[in-house]
C-alpha cells in the first residue's frame, strides 16, 4: 500500500506564481487547497479564505494540510500606507510561523522575488548585500 501524498496549501494562491504553482502541483497529481485573502478565478473549487494578518483565517484555510508554499505578499507598487508592507510581509509571515506550529505543519516553503535586491546596472555579489530600494523589497 502507498501513502497518498500530503495535501498542499498554496498560501498567495490567487496571485500569478500562486496559479502556476498550483497547476504544477494539480499535475504532479498532488491534492491543493488555494488560500488567499482574494478568491481564486482560475481554481474556485480549491479556494478556502486566508489572510496571514488574521490567524482565525490561517487556521481554517490550513485545516488537513501538512504542507504549506507561502507566497503571501502585499507587493503592488504604491501601497498607502507604506506600513502595510511590513504588517503583511513581516507580521503576516510571523503569524503565518506561529499559526504553522500550533496546528504542527513542519513544512513550509517561502518563495520570495529579486526586489529584495536594488536595482543596478552593474553585478554585484551578495555579500554585503545593498539594501532594496523599495518598502516591498525592505519588508
Amino acid at each position: 500500500m502507498t501513502d497518498k501524498p500530503s495535501v498542499a496549501c498554496v498560501l498567495g494562491g490567487s496571485g500569478f506564481l500562486g496559479q502556476r504553482l498550483t497547476d504544477v502541483l494539480l499535475e504532479a497529481g498532488r491534492e491543493v487547497i488555494v488560500a488567499d485573502r482574494n478568491p481564486s478565478e482560475r481554481h474556485a473549487e480549491l479556494y478556502r479564505h486566508a489572510d496571514v494578518c488574521e490567524t482565525a483565517t490561517l487556521r481554517e484555510a490550513l485545516a488537513g494540510t501538512s504542507i504549506v508554499f507561502n507566497l503571501a505578499a502585499e507587493w503592488q507598487d504604491g501601497v498607502s500606507p507604506v506600513e502595510r508592507y511590513y504588517s503583511v510581509n513581516v507580521d503576516g509571515a510571523r503569524n503565518l510561523c506561529a499559526t504553522l506550529t500550533e496546528v504542527g505543519i513542519r513544512q513550509c516553503i517561502f518563495a520570495s522575488s529579486v526586489s529584495v535586491y536594488p536595482f543596478r546596472d552593474e553585478e554585484f555579489s551578495e555579500e554585503p548585500t545593498p539594501p532594496p530600494d523599495s518598502h516591498y523589497g525592505r519588508s
